[in-house]
């Protein structure tokens, strides 16, 4: 890999769950959304293993920036939000996932959500915003959730 390269990709994600609420029946992949070109993210707290009966869930926050204010991108995609900022069906989950490729081919498969509003900078043309990190991560081999 070469210097300047990110060595992951970041999506955004979204979920139905086949029991009409969210976390009831099975989770499947409805949309996602590649964010190009691959935005920045940094850990602005640890993600640290804290230790959760019976395992261990990955917790703290980064900050992704470099993220493209042409008509691509706008406040609502980035939230998950649907039609003119509709919340997202209750049957539905939205969340951004960081894919860490692996030398096998895999890749680790990361969970975040929004923890709030974006920010526009017009200075830089990008948006930026914080993600809290999430669990339910999905299986590298399968694609499906793992919590």
């Amino acid at each position: 890999m070469g210097l300047g390269l990110r060595p992951y990709t970041v999506h955004l994600v979204w979920t139905r769950w086949s029991g009409g609420e969210r976390h009831v029946g099975q989770e499947e992949v409805v949309r996602q959304v590649q964010i190009l070109p691959t935005p920045k993210v940094t850990a602005i707290s640890d993600i640290q293993a804290a230790l959760i009966a019976p395992g261990t869930d990955e917790q703290g926050m980064v900050r992704v920036s470099e993220v493209s204010v042409s008509g691509r991108y706008n406040e609502d995609l980035l939230l998950g939000r649907g039609t003119h900022g509709a919340d997202t069906a209750p049957d539905q989950n939205f969340y951004w996932e960081v894919r860490y490729p692996q030398d096998d081919g895999t890749s680790i498969l990361r969970r975040f959500v929004p923890r709030g509003a974006p920010e526009r900078d017009m200075e830089r043309l990008e948006w930026k915003l914080d993600l809290n990190r999430a669990g339910e991560d999905r299986d590298r081999l399968t694609g499906v959730p793992q919590g």
